[in-house]
Order: structure tokens, then C-alpha cells, then sequence
């Protein structure tokens, strides 16, 4: 009998040195986790940037432990990220989240628990960051994190070159791919998923916007690529819009943009220092009517990775690359107004964004494979609908 005693006591005693260096087991300290962090402060570098969802400011643990939600901002972007976690044996906390268009990121880290008010995660490189409890909610200081899902809808089976982007007009979604030996016009039916195709010729074959459902503003990829010109499918130049002029001899590269009815927005970089890590980004509105067209603002030093730019409602709209995909609704200025994360594509292999359209009331994002298809091609292109 006394053998038992001895037994569970030593047991109680290594249940009592496990874990956090709280004094708990693993699954005690997740209990005492529940509920959201607030970053104190925390050292440059540390291991949360392999998760992609910007400066972390707060992290939040369900009751069970089971997983942790990431809360992170880019400027005026919040972003975050959903991710498993689990407590080990040794005083290790573990989190994984798949990075949207990479593999799942896993991470491990020493916690340290001193009270219930506090929490120290420690990296492997020694790293640390210190959370209190949370006063308010990331919710209530800006990180609504809206989500939206995708319904796919179909393969395109055209292979993507370089610049591959959706459009609409004419009451129709259009395919449009460009390269230095052939460019193409898709029309695409959202309900039979039929489409047939146009070549595309002349230089301005990169399209970014169309107009009057058969004319594209777009960009040759030549040069500087700082002009932008509407044409029609045979190459016909009707007008032309040159950055150098709107920017009063400040030229931007045109990355993106799109055409919204009656401006035209352009999303690119500052040509002065392109080779710079960090280039300045810059989102300029043109009113194309005024002849010549008139500038309404170019805001320089953006804080968005833009990918493409829709007229979406009312409203202009940008997909963006960061650590997840982001849809962002942008007032008439510029400023972001909503922000709302895309889950990672229902494609069954990954993929990454290169598309944004609205037509009919819906909004449509195009994605292209990752990786080769496995039809032979460079990269086949995925038509999804944004579900709200």
C-alpha cells in the first residue's frame, strides 16, 4: 500500500512541474488561456512573421485550448488568422495555420504563465513577447475580421501567362490573358460556364479594366510600363493616360486598376525607387471624361499589396496580398472602409488570386495554380464566387 502512496505522489509532484511554468498541466494552462491577449511588447523579429497576417497585436484562445486566433494589422488592414494549437508536455505551446498559397506554417514556442494576467512566449531564437489580458475586445479596437466564402464554379482551361485578370461588361465576365506572343478576350458564361475567346492584338494587351463591354484599358509591359491605354480587341488605341503627366513629372509604374463607370483607378509604384525593398505604392483616380483627363487624387505611399481592383456596387473594390487574401471596399478617396478575409480555395490544389470582377449583383475572384497543372500546361485558371 505504501508502494501506491509513494506512486501517486510522485505523480502529483511531475504533474505540478509540467506544462507552462505555472504550476499547471497542459491542459490546465489552455483553460487558463481562454479569452483574448493584448501584445505588451515585443522583440523585433520575433516568430510570428512566418504566419503572414502582419504586426500581431492580439492573440485569443478557445476554452479548450484547442486553437488560437492570430490578430494582426498592415497600416489600416486588419487581418488574422485561425490556427491549431496545443500545449506539450515539455512547456511547449504549438500553433499551425496554413498560409493562404503555401503549405500549412507550424511554430513552436516556450510559454511561460507567472499569473493569470500574464503570458510570455518564448521562440527558438530566444525571442520574446510579453501579453496581459485583454481590456477590450480586438473587435472593439478595429479587428472585425469578416470572413466571406468562395463557391468554384469552374476550370478555365486556358493556360495563365504573364498577366492573366477578370473583367466585366457587356453583362458578361471576361477572361483576359496576355503574353509576349499571344493575348486573349474570354467571355464567360457564369451559369453554363461556356467560353469562347478573341485574340488580342497590339502591344496593350494587358488588360486591367473594360469599357462599353468591348473596349480595355490596359498596359503594354514595355518600358517603364507607366501608360495605360484604352483599345479595342484589334489594337486600335482610342485614348491614353500617362502617369508622368498626372503626377506632374513623377512617374508610377500601372500594376492594376479598374474602371468603375466613370473613373479610371490605377494601382502602382513610385518610379524613383523601384529597386528599393519597399517600394512606395501609389492608388491615383482619373476622371477619363475631362478632356484632358483630370486627375481627382493620387495618395501616395498606400499600405496594400494590391493584386486587382473591381467596381463592385457602388463602391470600388481591391483584392490584396498579404498573409491571407483580403477583399477591401474603398470609399470614393481611397480609404479602406471594410475589410474581409478569403478562405483559402476550394480547388483542391493551392492556388493564388490574380482576378477580381462584380457582375449582376455578385463578385467573382479568378485563381491560377500554384504549381504546373497537372493537364501539361504552365497553369490552368479557376473561376470562384464570392459568397457573403
Amino acid at each position: 500500500m505504501k508502494k501506491y502512496i509513494l506512486t501517486a505522489v510522485l505523480a502529483l509532484l511531475a504533474a505540478s512541474l509540467i506544462g507552462g511554468c505555472g504550476g499547471q498541466t497542459p491542459a490546465g494552462d489552455a483553460a487558463r488561456l481562454d479569452g483574448y491577449w493584448k501584445v505588451d511588447y515585443m522583440n523585433d523579429g520575433f516568430g510570428f512573421a512566418e504566419f503572414r497576417v502582419g504586426r500581431v497585436e492580439y492573440l485569443s484562445f478557445d476554452s479548450g485550448g484547442n486553437s488560437v486566433t492570430l490578430y494582426g494589422n498592415w497600416g489600416d488592414l486588419y487581418d488574422c488568422a485561425p490556427a491549431l494549437a496545443s500545449f506539450g508536455q515539455d512547456g511547449t505551446l504549438t500553433v499551425s495555420h496554413r498560409v493562404p498559397g503555401a503549405e500549412v506554417v507550424t511554430r513552436a514556442y516556450r510559454y511561460e504563465l507567472p499569473d493569470g494576467d500574464t503570458l510570455l512566449l518564448h521562440d527558438v531564437t530566444g525571442r520574446t513577447v510579453k501579453l496581459t489580458r485583454a481590456e477590450k475586445t480586438p473587435a472593439e479596437d478595429g479587428y472585425a475580421c469578416q470572413r466571406v466564402g468562395l463557391e468554384y464554379l469552374s476550370l478555365v482551361q486556358y493556360s495563365v501567362l504573364h498577366d492573366t485578370n477578370l473583367l466585366s461588361g457587356n453583362g458578361e465576365l471576361w477572361f483576359v490573358t496576355g503574353g509576349p506572343d499571344q493575348a486573349y478576350a474570354i467571355p464567360y458564361d457564369v451559369v453554363s460556364h461556356h467560353y469562347g475567346g478573341y485574340n488580342l492584338s497590339g502591344s496593350y494587351v494587358f488588360a486591367f479594366g473594360m469599357q462599353s463591354g468591348n473596349l480595355l484599358w490596359a498596359t503594354s509591359r514595355t518600358g517603364d510600363n507607366s501608360v495605360a491605354k484604352l483599345v479595342d480587341f484589334n489594337g486600335n488605341e482610342l485614348a491614353s493616360i500617362d502617369t508622368q503627366t498626372l503626377h506632374n513629372a513623377y512617374k508610377s509604374t500601372i500594376e492594376t486598376g479598374t474602371y468603375d463607370g466613370y473613373y479610371l483607378w490605377l494601382y502602382g509604384y513610385h518610379l524613383t525607387n523601384l529597386d528599393d525593398s519597399d517600394p512606395v505604392a501609389v492608388l491615383t483616380k482619373v476622371d477619363v471624361t475631362a478632356n484632358p483627363p483630370v486627375t481627382k487624387f493620387s495618395d501616395w505611399g498606400v499600405k496594400m499589396r494590391v493584386v486587382a481592383m473591381a467596381a463592385y456596387g457602388s463602391d470600388v473594390w481591391a483584392l490584396v496580398s498579404f498573409g491571407n487574401y483580403l477583399l477591401v471596399r474603398l470609399n470614393e478617396d481611397g480609404e479602406v472602409e471594410e475589410t474581409f478575409i478569403l478562405p483559402y480555395p476550394p480547388t483542391g490544389t493551392p492556388i493564388k488570386m490574380v482576378g477580381l470582377a462584380g457582375l449582376g449583383g455578385d463578385m467573382y475572384v479568378l485563381g491560377a495554380d500554384l504549381y504546373p497543372s497537372p493537364y501539361g500546361y504552365e497553369s490552368y485558371s479557376h473561376v470562384l464566387k464570392v459568397t457573403w
